[in-house]
C-alpha cells in the first residue's frame, strides 16, 4: 500500500507545473481506480483548505472535488489514537507534527511507502519508505 500525501492531490488539481500536474493526475487516476493507495482525513482536510485558498473555489466546487477524492477506497480517519501516535513519531524523528501525523496514518494502514514531496526522498520513518514521485 502507498500513502499519498496532500501535495500529490494538490498538484493534480491545481499545479501550474504541467509536468508535475500530469504525473500527479496519473497517480490520482490509479488511486481512484482502486489501486493500492491510501489517504487520510487529514489529507482531505488539507486539500480542501488549499482548494479554498489557492484554488479560489467556492464551497460547492470544493465539495464536488472532495466527493471525487472520497472515492479512494482506503481512507484512514484521524482518531485520538492516531494523534497520540503522531506525537510519539514527532519526538522520534523530529518531524513537523502534521508530517508525523501522515506517517502515523501510513503506519496504521500498513503502507510500505509514503509518496510525498515534503518528507525526505529515501528516508525511512517507522519502517515506511518515503518517495518523492516528482524527482
Amino acid at each position: 500500500m502507498v500513502f499519498l500525501d496532500t501535495n500529490v492531490l494538490n498538484y493534480a488539481l491545481l499545479s501550474q507545473d504541467e509536468q508535475k500536474r500530469k504525473l500527479a493526475l496519473e497517480i490520482l487516476v490509479q488511486a481512484l481506480a482502486g489501486e493500492d493507495f491510501v489517504i487520510s482525513t487529514q489529507v482531505l482536510s488539507e486539500c480542501a483548505n488549499v482548494l479554498f485558498k489557492k484554488g479560489n473555489m467556492d464551497g460547492k466546487m470544493v465539495s464536488q472535488c472532495m466527493g471525487h477524492l472520497q472515492r479512494i477506497r482506503n481512507i484512514v480517519p484521524v482518531t485520538v489514537q492516531l494523534v497520540n501516535r503522531a506525537i510519539e513519531i514527532k519526538a522520534l524523528y523530529d518531524l513537523q507534527f502534521y508530517d508525523a501525523q501522515i506517517v502515523a496514518a501510513a503506519e496504521k494502514a500498513e503502507c510500505s511507502e509514503i509518496w510525498s514531496e515534503d518528507l525526505g526522498d529515501g528516508q525511512l520513518y517507522c519502517g515506511i519508505q518515503c518517495v518523492n514521485p516528482f524527482v
